[in-house]
């Protein structure tokens, strides 16, 4: 359905309410973020006017930690949030927290340069690490255990013929890691943007892979909605959905390899993202962006697959829990059915 279409019918619908006596309000969403650039479509959503169009109010509600939006979202005070895959994303659904993936949030894809896997220069240029094999007995920093990029280091470890156990795990968030790879604290590490820009430009690290050359199409992040909003408020979560999907496309429309392209419609993109993330503007210009796209569907095989990687770490005590009992798509396969497929632009 193009846009103009949608409003059209919005508008014949608000135009009954008004003769019905009934008023029209706006349905509120509590929206839970982390600001980051990987959630750029909800400050698109909100600076193109795509909530208002849709009959939302939503309010966005910052949390330092995406963890932290998982009670809120057991019970109901948070309608909406996202996080990364992880084993404390599905411990907590293994406890009896209700929540539901709704939607792709972030994927890696093959030419995502967003997270790359990093080792020290020295290594690289004596010869010491030439590949994935090279990693037995290297201590390789990770944020912290039961994470999504432990599952990716896993993949990278299988690839090189050798096990996630022959890899000395260090556990630093990105900000740490810097001063650990001058001091040769560590031997590599998975970082990310701003971070990856610093230290290959300090000359202490060099890209070994990337994330998606390692794991093609891992589910780095999901989109959640809380088991109540969900289910008592479906018809809100559509709409929420296709005013996401109208971001997502508005963000895919001017990538290229994972940088902006030039022209007025990426530099507005630009400036929203600098706004909603308190970046500058140049620098939201010279990383390499995150692929995100609601449009892709939810990758089930990868959930299940890091799902038996945080068993057999004993991550998760839980062994009847499967991926799949904590994705509810309806909503988002009825929004991209009003939406119709994505038009691309170039």
């Amino acid at each position: 359905m193009t846009k103009a279409r949608f409003l059209g019918h919005y508008t014949i619908a608000a135009f009954a309410l008004v003769l019905s006596g009934q008023s029209l309000a706006a349905d509120k969403v509590t929206l839970g973020h982390s600001g980051t650039v990987s959630e750029a479509l909800y400050f698109i959503a909100a600076a193109h006017g795509y909530y208002k169009n849709e009959g939302l109010d939503v309010t966005h509600t910052y949390f330092d930690s995406a963890a932290k939006e998982i009670p809120l979202l057991a019970t109901g005070e948070l309608d909406v949030g996202s996080g990364p895959v992880s084993a404390g994303l599905f411990n907590a659904a293994a406890r009896g927290i209700k929540i539901k993936i709704v939607g792709n949030r972030l994927a890696a894809r093959p030419d995502d340069r967003s997270l790359l896997f990093l080792v020290r220069k020295d290594l690289i240029d004596v010869g010491r690490v030439k590949s994935y094999a090279d990693l037995r007995g290297l201590k390789i920093a990770l944020v912290a255990k039961g994470i999504g990029t432990a599952s990716v280091l896993n993949e990278a470890a299988k690839r090189g013929g050798i096990s996630y156990a022959d890899v000395e795990k260090v556990y630093l968030p990105f900000p740490l890691q810097a001063a650990a790879f001058q001091n040769r604290a560590i031997d590599g590490a998975f970082s990310a943007e701003p971070f990856v820009k610093d230290l290959i430009g300090a000359g202490v690290a060099a890209p070994l892979g990337t994330w998606g050359d390692i794991y093609p199409d891992f589910q780095v992040g999901v989109m959640l909605f809380s088991e109540k909003f969900a289910k008592e408020r479906r018809h809100v979560g559509e709409r929420l959905l296709r005013a996401l999907l109208r971001a997502s496309r508005d963000y895919q429309d001017v990538l290229d390899h994972g940088r902006f392209s030039s022209g007025p419609k990426a530099d507005e993109i630009v400036r929203i993202i600098a706004e909603g993330t308190s970046m500058k503007e140049h620098l939201v210009r010279t990383i390499s962006l995150p692929a995100i796209d609601l449009d892709r569907p939810v990758n089930l095989e990868a959930l299940q697959k890091d799902l038996s990687f945080f068993k057999a770490e004993g991550d998760i005590p839980d062994a009847t829990l499967t991926a799949d009992q904590l994705v509810e798509l309806s909503m988002l396969n009825r929004a991209l059915k009003s939406l119709g497929p994505r038009e691309r632009t170039k």
